[in-house]
């Protein structure tokens, strides 16, 4: 070591070598603190998980726990309740408080087939009794929960309609509600900013489980929202329900039955019975049948590359063009680097204002790091360059103008398009 370090010395390249890994060092060191720091962040374990259940299984299941408890008066409900959801208007994000400002209708209908008889619960509680008084005739949309949606000064649900009506099956009920407010969720950013928000709106009953009522919403597409089609910088680029679903504690036995509708699994062994009683009642009255929308806004693109993409890429144009300026005006030339560089940091601090400190990079911050490292690069060119102002035929400055004006063109038209391919891959590849 000690005479490798001594011949570098002789060659001068001792403090050339030394800046390279300087260089590297500075460059690298970001992108190795954001792997270690990427592997703190993802899944943390959720303690419920979604259950979307078939209706025919969910309802064979609860019988056969009716039965098993002895609730021989028991009858399960052999229509849901449907719900129809209407979104009249988005108002922007609020990343700050990760809200979102939304207003519309739901429309609810349901019969006295919808209602299940009874409870089946194992003990009989103060709940469980009061449930068994409640009848198709009230108003059952009163009750309803939107998950999420803040009641705060901004939170309405007021009644709009309720009718009683007659059909070839009998009587049923039609019931309209109108809601606003500020909707609570956890935006996903590390796109940004060509990132996509979906916003699930989660519906349930607020007193009966799904043995007593099951919500099934209608089926939605984008055609079907009555909202304006953009949201400042985002637009909604698709609306529609999910399948209805209840969540408890995780039993691979409880997702064959109700996912899956295999019956094996209660068929006649009383622990298999047991053990999926208990994965059904994680609490004391059971679980709630929840009817779910996604509404997804995306970022419209040319309101990213006009303000994000292009500043950045004029500037590195520049510095491609100031390569040009002749070498005799020195100290013109060696003075751009470092006013690309400040604008750079600039444009970044103004870029993150309106986001929320993540802790983890975004892809935004990966396009500046490649537009630190072009910068930095060209500067070092411009100071070779300056070295050898006597003779332009030199094959190590040219090599290197080359390379530096090349290099950093490519980042200028390509680098924001091949980092958030290779973000969006990566998200793909790693379920987000």
């Amino acid at each position: 070591m000690k005479h490798f370090i001594g011949s570098l010395l002789r060659r001068n390249l001792f403090t050339p070598l030394l800046g390279i890994i300087a260089f590297l060092a500075v460059v690298i060191t970001p992108l190795v603190i954001a792997v270690v720091d990427s592997s703190f962040y993802g899944d943390q374990g959720a303690s419920d998980y979604r259950y979307e259940y078939q209706f025919k299984s969910l309802n064979r299941l609860e019988n056969v726990i009716a039965i098993a408890n002895r609730r021989g008066d028991y009858v399960a409900p052999s229509a849901p309740m449907y719900l129809d959801l209407d979104i009249e208007k988005v108002r922007p994000i609020d990343f700050a408080s990760q809200t979102v400002f939304i207003s519309g209708t739901i429309r609810g209908v349901w019969s006295e087939d919808s209602l299940g008889k009874e409870s089946i619960a194992p003990k009989i509680s103060f709940a469980s009794a009061r449930l068994g008084k409640i009848k198709a005739s009230e108003d059952l949309m009163a009750d309803l929960v939107i998950d999420g949606l803040l009641q705060d000064d901004f939170y309405s649900y007021e009644p709009v309609l309720l009718q009683q009506k007659s059909g070839r099956n009998g009587k049923y009920w039609v019931g309209e509600y109108a809601f606003s407010g500020n909707y609570s969720f956890a935006p996903r950013l590390l796109d940004y900013p060509v990132d996509s928000q979906k916003i699930d709106i989660k519906v349930f009953h607020d007193l009966m489980p799904s043995y007593r009522l099951k919500l099934a919403p209608t089926k939605k597409n984008l055609k079907d929202l009555n909202a304006q089609k953009s949201v400042s910088n985002y637009r909604i680029s698709d609306f529609k329900s999910s399948p209805s679903f209840f969540s408890a504690p995780f039993f691979k036995g409880l997702g064959d039955v109700v996912v899956d509708g295999k019956t094996g699994a209660f068929g006649s062994n009383g622990e298999s019975l047991r053990e999926l009683e208990k994965a059904y009642f994680s609490n004391e009255v059971g679980p709630f049948s929840v009817a779910s929308w996604t509404l997804t806004l995306k970022r419209q693109l040319s309101t990213t590359w006009l303000r994000f993409v292009f500043p950045v890429s004029l500037l590195l144009v520049s510095l491609v063009v100031a390569s040009y300026i002749p070498k005799e005006h020195v100290e013109v030339r060696l003075a751009i680097p470092p006013t690309v560089l400040l604008s750079l940091v600039f444009l970044q601090q103004g870029a993150l204002t309106d986001v929320p400190d993540l802790g983890q990079p975004m892809l935004l911050d990966y396009y500046y790091l490649l537009a630190y490292v072009a910068t930095l690069a060209a500067f070092v060119e411009f100071i070779i360059a300056s070295h050898f102002l006597a003779d332009e035929r030199q094959a190590i400055p040219l090599t290197f103008t080359r390379v530096s004006r090349v290099g950093t063109m490519f980042v200028a038209a390509f680098g924001a398009p091949l980092i958030w391919v290779l973000g969006f891959l990566s998200s793909r590849l790693g379920g987000y």
